[in-house]
């Protein structure tokens, strides 16, 4: 029961972030130049967090003993840790950087 409430939580998780990335993309068509790094950082980083939540579903998936990955279940394991030691890392350096640009665009907008 438990398992399965994750995996819901996990596919709302994974549309609302899919909406954010469609949004950002359509608001950096309309948004000021000096913004235009921060904001792909933070594209780059909703990408690696799509990435992340798949990969998060697929290990759910696996667990439940789904035949939805019986072809990949081998490489979950290591996707998984792959998620883990690598990719949330990297999404957070990009956030990161993303707010660094941003700071340095409200300045430049003083």
């Amino acid at each position: 029961m438990s398992n399965q409430l994750i995996l819901g939580l996990d596919f709302v998780s994974l549309i609302l972030v899919v909406l954010s990335l469609v949004f950002l993309v359509k608001n950096r068509d309309y948004e000021k130049s000096v913004f235009e790094n921060s904001i792909n950082s933070l594209l780059f980083g909703m990408l690696l967090m799509i990435l992340i939540k798949g990969i998060d579903i697929l290990v759910l998936l696996n667990e439940a003993n789904s035949s939805y990955v019986e072809s990949i279940a081998p490489y979950v394991g290591s996707m998984a840790t792959v998620s883990a030691i690598a990719l949330l890392p990297l999404f957070g350096v990009c956030l990161l950087v993303s707010v660094i640009f941003a700071k340095d665009a409200f300045e430049q907008l003083r």
